[in-house]
This record gives C-alpha cells, structure tokens and sequence, in this order.
C-alpha cells in the first residue's frame, strides 16, 4: 500500500505514528497505575481500618444499653433507693473533698 500519504509521509515513522507515538503505554505506566494502586490502598484501609473502628464504636453503645436495660426494672423502690445511695455516695464525697483527705 505504497500509495497511503501517511505511509509515503512519515516513512519509518508511520508504525509508530498510527500507534500514538505508544503515549498510551507511557500514560498508563505513568498515572493510571500509580492511581489505581493508591484507590486499592485507600479501598483497603476503608475496609478494614475504618470500618473496624466503626463496628467497635457501635458494639460499646450496644453493651452499655444491654446492661442499663437489665436495670430499668419498672420498680419505683429499686430507683428511689438508687438514687439515695448515689445521693449519699456524693455527699460523702463532698464532706471528704471539703475536709481535705
């Protein structure tokens, strides 16, 4: 196909000119990888750094609610003796504090 202008043009150079100079290859070893590598380790650390840390800080509040639910007894008695000895508790506490020990 001697009679292609590009061809009869660039001579030698034609291959690599209909190949884009290969500035795709060069690209892609240059930013696509470097990036999709990046993405991978950010996929990563999204899914078992954060992730992680997310689980554990909805598992405490789960356990603090099992545990003060076991105390909401619906029995006024047990919530007024309760709150007497918690009163007593930070009056002694107080006395202590103000005396100086």
């Amino acid at each position: 196909m001697w009679w292609i202008p590009g061809r009869l043009l660039l001579g030698p150079l034609h291959r690599h000119a209909a190949a884009g100079f290969h500035l795709d290859a060069v690209y892609s070893a240059l930013f696509v990888r470097p990036v999709r590598a990046a993405a991978a380790l950010v996929r990563f650390l999204d899914r078992e750094v954060v992730e992680t840390y997310v689980r554990g800080a909805a598992g405490a509040p789960r356990l603090l609610g099992a545990a003060v639910r076991r105390a909401q007894t619906g029995n006024v008695q047990t919530y007024l003796g309760a709150l007497l000895a918690g009163s007593l508790v930070l009056a002694v506490a107080a006395v202590l504090v103000a005396a100086g020990a």
